[in-house]
């Protein structure tokens, strides 16, 4: 089963999340994601079952940092603050 994602196919969902911890891993603490990776994102956070409650403040950026949990994970930024959001979840979430 493949998936499409911002029109680029990913054959299984390994190779989203290779793309998204790539993202991840090249994303400094409180940086902003560059304006090809924010789409991808933008596109994967989609799926995510809260993306409804967690976009409804106007995302107007992705960025990177640390969570309470010590991990590191994406956030997006609204008109109000940080909203973390987990890609694994998105992912999770994907319809086949």
């Amino acid at each position: 089963m493949s998936y499409t994602i911002n029109n680029t196919i990913y054959a299984t969902k390994k190779d989203i999340i290779s793309q998204a911890q790539s993202i991840l891993n090249k994303t400094k603490d409180h940086q902003e994601v560059s304006i090809s990776d924010y789409n991808f994102l933008i596109e994967l956070f989609k799926n995510h079952d809260e993306w409804e409650e967690k976009s409804k403040n106007e995302c107007i950026g992705i960025t990177a940092g640390r969570s309470l949990h010590g991990t590191r994970c994406f956030y997006l930024k609204t008109k109000t603050g940080l909203e973390d959001i987990s890609f694994h979840y998105a992912i999770k979430c994907l319809k086949k």
